[in-house]
């Protein structure tokens, strides 16, 4: 049987320190056929040239897309869209892969039926050693253990990003050409995205720490804890109109008419009632 393309989008800015060992992480993954498409957000450091210089090396199927900074929605839209793999995944330029990443997330696809899968995060530094642990770490790996505790992984993500980043979702084209792209929010596409898919397939959660997620002075990882008000607030108003207006094609979907009891239950202990139509 012919193994299905997988198409790694990686949106690259100013990240000169990381992009050669995230762009390598890709070449080293046990599974192929894989298209990799890199596109330089703007950057005005040396990423774009170490860039060029890796993907000389790697050889492969490989696109380098250089242009003005148009932000990082735009920047993996982009790449989405010109990418010709069966599944789509994404790969953070100061991040990187665990060498098995794709051959799991592929296998745990085509066993389960499942159009969107992430997994655990290994929380690194800027050596890209285990990262120390502090209050932000420790929230998403209670959030993991708590995600148990609900009924669907759909209901936990409703309540917590337990991805964590874009670049931790692997999807299916098929899926990606319903949902049409990331929306433009500054802080919380990632987290739009996933719940958006909520309304037509379950996410599966691959508990294995295949994704190496780098915590350092440039990222926005420790920020998002802070972000309220207007973008996370309409995230979970559209979310929500959705889910009850509409039937979701996904029959496990966090909504009133799937869950008639235990939905009303979840919208009041959360006090949630503030994002209802």
């Amino acid at each position: 049987m012919t193994k299905p393309l997988v198409s790694v989008i990686v949106p690259v800015y100013n990240h000169e320190k990381f992009v050669r060992q995230s762009l390598l992480s890709v070449q080293q993954q046990t599974y192929g056929p894989i298209e990799l498409i890199v596109i330089d957000d703007g950057s005005s450091d040396a990423s774009p040239a170490i860039a060029a210089a890796v993907l000389r090396e790697m050889g492969g199927r490989s696109t380098l897309i250089r242009r003005e900074n148009l932000g990082a929605h735009t920047t993996i839209n982009q790449g989405l869209q010109i990418a010709s793999g069966d599944y789509l995944a994404v790969l953070n330029s100061d991040d990187f892969y665990h060498p098995t990443r794709i051959e799991r997330c592929v296998e745990t696809a085509l066993r389960t039926g499942r159009k969107f899968i992430f997994t655990e995060v290994a929380f690194v530094n800027d050596l890209g050693m285990t990262a120390a642990a502090d209050d932000h770490t420790d929230s998403i790996r209670r959030a993991e253990r708590a995600s148990a505790r609900y009924p669907t992984i759909g209901y936990a993500l409703l309540k917590n990003q337990l991805a964590v980043t874009t670049g931790n979702f692997f999807f299916s084209k098929a899926l990606f050409s319903k949902l049409a792209e990331f929306r433009h929010y500054s802080h919380v596409h990632d987290w739009d995205f996933i719940l958006r898919a909520l309304f037509y397939t379950e996410p599966y959660f691959l508990r294995e720490q295949l994704y190496s997620y780098r915590i350092h002075g440039q990222n926005t990882f420790k920020s998002l804890s802070s972000v309220t008000g207007y973008e996370t607030g309409e995230v979970m108003r559209n979310m929500l109109w959705l889910m009850t207006r509409r039937l979701p094609e996904n029959r496990l979907a966090p909504c009133p008419h799937y869950w008639p009891k235990f939905f009303d239950w979840f919208i009041e202990t959360w006090e949630y009632q503030v994002y209802m139509p």
